[in-house]
């Protein structure tokens, strides 16, 4: 029983040490912060939402975050930085997406 514990925990370790950075140590800062984003994109990946979490430890920080999680999705898939927003990071406070304590933003790629 000891061995499949021993065996199960290296396996585990062996997994996240696959991952490029899994507790997030190597994620820039901005605004002093390291922020979780993820982005999504249904069926026509230039469409794409990208989620903010933890926007209340630095509002500038949590805009920044996600312009630049929204900039690598559109490197990544078309090769070119550029973003229409819907609903982007410069809006006024008021007019900023939330969902709680994140930031929600909306955004096309401009794919060249």
């Amino acid at each position: 029983m000891m061995t499949r514990l021993r065996i199960s925990l290296l396996a585990a370790l062996v997994a996240l040490a696959g991952c490029s950075d899994p507790f997030n140590q190597n994620a820039p800062e901005f605004d002093g912060q390291k922020f979780r984003t993820s982005v999504k994109a249904d069926g026509d990946k230039s469409q794409f939402v990208v989620k903010v979490k933890g926007a209340d430890k630095s509002l500038a920080g949590a805009r920044e975050a996600g312009r630049y999680a929204a900039t690598k999705h559109c490197i990544e898939r078309f090769g070119a930085s550029d973003v229409t927003w819907a609903h982007g990071p410069d809006a006024a406070e008021d007019a900023l997406q939330r969902d709680g304590d994140d930031l929600m933003f909306e955004g096309v790629c401009d794919a060249a």
